[in-house]
């Protein structure tokens, strides 16, 4: 029953189980090359640092035309948002606009709370 709830085998359970049993967690973590490899690596990291403190502005897809430019280096979107979050980089959307929201109250606010 335990098994199905986590999606695995009764004998990788009972593998676990044994581990657990005799103080060997270290036996529970994934070997190093079942693990996944970094695309991105520190040099390259730093120098999405360098970009982002020169221009906060920058586009989750302008850095990573700037990798494929620079360092021939083909990631995806993901990557590079995922490498952000790591370097404790955030990415923040815009604020959507209401439907039915009103214009000329909008650029009323902006003129008199400009800012």
């Amino acid at each position: 029953m335990v098994a199905k709830v986590f999606g695995i085998s009764r004998t990788t359970l009972t593998v676990w189980i044994k581990h657990i049993k005799n103080d060997r967690f270290k036996a529970l973590q994934a070997p190093a090359e079942r693990k996944r490899k970094d695309k991105i690596n520190n040099e390259q990291k730093s120098q999405i640092q360098e970009w982002l403190i020169k221009d906060p502005q920058l586009t989750l897809k302008a850095i990573q035309l700037k990798l494929k430019a620079q360092y021939q280096l083909s990631v995806g979107i993901s990557t590079v948002q995922r490498k952000l979050k790591e370097m404790n980089f955030s990415y923040i959307t815009p604020r959507p606009k209401h439907v039915n929201q009103d214009k000329t109250k909008v650029e009323d606010l902006k003129k008199k709370y400009s800012w």
